[in-house]
């Protein structure tokens, strides 16, 4: 359900469950002082922002509400996650108020780095790049005549045959 949320917001799933984690330990039924009900901890004046009336009547309600804020909010700051978590935890005022900043809310400071924390461990890690030339198997016998051999050095990222003298 997380993920399929998630993903109809193109968010990374692994962000999602970060959020949850730390909101509310993947508790349906948390309930905080603010009145922010929920898996994803969503005031009801927010989720009414997405068509979601009730956000804590049913666990696909709530991420619903929660997701499509997340989703806002990461074209609002410019998928800065930093700042996504910290307008999530304060509001969006509290951050573009602070210039674009974590605000200086103790809370906030510290839900920042616990999301974060989640949020790296649990990502599906980068797929690595590499920088060295694909390597070119040739039939036994086969010849190239320098030019050509420069033209493929050059196509896949070598230096030119004179250059490398």
């Amino acid at each position: 359900m997380i993920n399929d949320a998630a993903r109809r917001t193109s968010l990374d799933p692994a962000l999602v469950h970060a959020v949850i984690a730390v909101e509310s330990g993947y508790n349906p039924d948390a309930l905080s002082p603010k009145g922010a009900v929920g898996l994803m901890q969503v005031l009801p004046a927010t989720a009414s922002r997405y068509g979601v009336s009730d956000p804590g009547s049913s666990p696909e309600a709530n991420l619903r509400a929660g997701t499509r804020y997340l989703s806002y909010l990461m074209g609002l700051f410019e998928s800065r996650i930093e700042l996504v978590l910290a307008a999530y935890n304060a509001g969006e005022n509290a951050v573009l108020r602070y210039g674009h900043r974590i605000p200086p809310f103790r809370e906030t400071q510290r839900y920042v780095p616990a999301v974060l924390a989640r949020y790296t461990e649990w990502r599906e890690p980068e797929p690595p790049v590499s920088n060295a030339p694909h390597s070119i198997l040739y039939m036994p016998g086969t010849t190239l005549k320098p030019s050509a051999l420069d033209a493929l050095l050059y196509r896949f990222g070598g230096m030119p045959h004179q250059d490398r003298l």
